[in-house]
């Protein structure tokens, strides 16, 4: 019925924690079988994320910044599983975005998850069971496919994104006696916000049959903060 893959790195010890949560994650969900009418929860499969399943620290968003909690990375698992329910035409029951952007899947086609908060829930709307085969590659790719009987062959989804307004970052700066002069330092990275409109568009034979909007999502500026020397 479809497939979506997206990418990750191992290069720092935060990507190589975030990489083992991933597996976690992905091998969790790795040949789940929905009946016509089930629905499936994220955070139900998965389970709680926790030190004792072998979830290491890794960077997480939250309204105050970027820190770090066990689990971390796994919302790119339930935004790549997110993207192939989608295209698949499964019903969705509930996603959540991010507070921020994130970059390994189109803006507004993200599902942030987060254990007895938020969670990724669709239902199986076929009349036939479908089942989802979820792999991590040795390069880095989290791969999810979902198979079932498709009635309707000469169907095809399209997830179109459009950006209604891109929110610049602003920038803040505090005075440090530990900075020298002349001298500045970064001390956190700024993102800019977004409100972004997602669609999904069904065609036959190529032929637009459908256009619904999904969701409009609002994305806040992370705000850049630089030290610099006290005057």
């Amino acid at each position: 019925l479809s497939a979506y893959t997206t990418s990750f790195t191992d290069d720092t010890e935060n990507d190589r924690n975030r990489s083992v949560n991933i597996q976690l994650a992905v091998e969790a969900i790795n040949g789940t079988i929905l009946s016509p009418g089930e629905s499936f929860s994220f955070n139900d499969i998965v389970g709680q994320r926790t030190q004792q399943k072998g979830y290491l620290p890794a960077n997480v968003y939250t309204s105050d910044g970027i820190t770090t909690g066990i689990g971390g990375g796994i919302c790119q698992v339930s935004s790549t599983l997110y993207n192939a329910v989608l295209r698949a035409n499964l019903e969705v029951i509930e996603r959540n975005p991010h507070i921020y952007m994130v970059a390994y899947v189109p803006l507004g086609c993200d599902a942030s998850v987060s254990y007895g908060i938020q969670d990724l829930k669709f239902t199986n709307n076929t009349k036939w069971p479908v089942r989802i085969d979820g792999h991590v590659t040795s390069d880095n790719k989290i791969e999810f496919s979902i198979t079932g009987t498709n009635e309707n062959p000469s169907l095809g989804v399209v997830i179109q994104s459009t950006v209604i307004e891109l929110i610049p970052y602003t920038t803040e700066y505090i005075g440090d006696a530990a900075v020298s002069k002349g001298s500045k330092k970064i001390l956190q990275r700024g993102m800019n916000g977004a409100i972004v409109d997602a669609y999904i568009i069904v065609k036959k034979d190529n032929v637009i049959v459908s256009n619904r909007k999904l969701h409009s999502t609002t994305y806040n500026i992370l705000p850049e903060i630089i030290h610099v020397p006290v005057e």
